[in-house]
Parts: structure tokens; C-alpha cells; sequence
């Protein structure tokens, strides 16, 4: 068997924050919690992350590239403390796939 663990959509927002211990600690706390089902959930084998890791910033926003600098930077560190609690650390069992939040819509 294989075990996937999937997270989408995460739009991590200034104006809505939440911390990447607080996301991390609901992921454990749901690992913990299906370790006691029946059936047995495996551990996770991969980990696909798909669309909006980030908020994004509105076209026009000032100082967007220091913004967009900021959010993936909090996004990279949650993915990095993900594989570490998750995948033994193995960076290549994270998968990402872009969504329409993670573009920098103020390039030219």
C-alpha cells in the first residue's frame, strides 16, 4: 500500500495568519489520531501539495517582490519542517504543484 498525504489550497494570508506550528501540529495531532483507527493508516509515503501555498499579492501592490519574498519564505520553511516530521526528511517525496496564487501576477 501506498500512502499519500494531500494539502491544498493553504492562501497563506497576512491579514489571516497562521503559523506553520499551528499548521504542523493539526497534521500531527490527525497522524496520532489515525494511527489508533481501524483500518490502520500507513505512514505517509509522499506528500503532494497542490495550488495557492502562498496568498499572493494584488497587481499594483507596492513593494510586491519583498512581500512575495516574505509568504514563500514561511512557505518554504513549512515544507522543509513537513518532510522533516513527515518523510524522514526526504525533500524529493514533497511534490508541488503551482496554483494560480503562487504566480507573480505584477511581473511584466
Amino acid at each position: 500500500m501506498f500512502t499519500i498525504m494531500h494539502i491544498s489550497d493553504l492562501h497563506r494570508s497576512p491579514t489571516h495568519p497562521i503559523s506553520n506550528d499551528e499548521l504542523l501540529s493539526c497534521l500531527v495531532a490527525d497522524r496520532e489520531r489515525q494511527r489508533c483507527e481501524a483500518p490502520h493508516v500507513s505512514p505517509v509515503d509522499a506528500i503532494i501539495v497542490t495550488g495557492d501555498i502562498i496568498q499572493g499579492v494584488l497587481l499594483g501592490f507596492e513593494d510586491y517582490t519583498s512581500e512575495l519574498r516574505r509568504q514563500y519564505a514561511v512557505a518554504l520553511q513549512f515544507l522543509i519542517e513537513l518532510a522533516e516530521r513527515f518523510v524522514d526528511g526526504d525533500r524529493s517525496r514533497v511534490i508541488l504543484l503551482p496554483g494560480n496564487h503562487d504566480v507573480d501576477w505584477n511581473h511584466k
